[in-house]
């Protein structure tokens, strides 16, 4: 039997399978962190039915001390520059105590190329096998700021928006960045044939 991708794409029937079948928590949240769809995986790390996370915010669920940094972040994903953002962050369960959870934010486009709400990943951090920033490469630059949350910029979106001027700015700042890293590295050599 011959698979039809465009077919199983287009039947929600299908979608749900793939949604709900997905190792990690997947969610499909609103602009305002209202939560419009989670899979049985986001249910059973928030601790709570399908019922109780439904129409409530991610900010509900998020302990006090990471909700202002994910807003933040969130409204950097909403409105660009940003593509996406990772961070770790503490969930708070039913029973008051808390998960500590890596979460993927990127925004859902529609036929336009409109960004019409987040889709949301969830992973508790005990399922990792290091709670250390994991970045990812790929097309985009990934800036890790000194903090819990990496941010991916489309570095070309970016410069066509910023223009030459800061172009030239970020290719400088890159340049300090790999110097600093070359300078640390052998200062960090040389320490170790001093000890020997």
């Amino acid at each position: 039997m011959s698979i039809d991708p465009d077919a199983i794409l287009a039947d929600p029937h299908y979608l749900l399978q793939f949604f709900d079948s997905a190792i990690t928590g997947k969610a499909l949240v609103e602009f305002d962190g209202t939560f419009r769809a989670v899979n049985d995986r986001y249910c059973e790390i928030l601790g709570r039915e399908r019922h109780a996370i439904l129409g409530r915010t991610f900010q509900e669920f998020t302990s006090d001390k990471d909700v202002e940094q994910h807003v933040y972040m969130a409204k950097g994903v909403q409105q660009g520059p940003l593509d996406s953002y990772k961070m770790y962050k503490d969930y708070v369960l039913p029973d008051d105590s808390s998960v500590h959870v890596a979460i993927v934010v990127r925004p859902l486009f529609d036929k336009e190329g409109v960004r019409i709400c987040f889709i949301t990943e969830c992973v508790k951090v005990e399922q990792l096998h290091s709670n250390a920033p994991q970045v990812v490469y790929d097309r985009r630059a990934v800036l890790v700021p000194p903090s819990s949350v990496e941010v991916s910029i489309d570095w070309p979106q970016t410069l066509t928006r910023a223009g030459k001027g800061a172009a030239a700015l970020l290719a400088i700042l890159a340049l300090i960045g790999a110097v600093w890293t070359g300078l640390s590295w052998l200062v960090e050599a040389f320490n170790k044939v001093d000890s020997l």
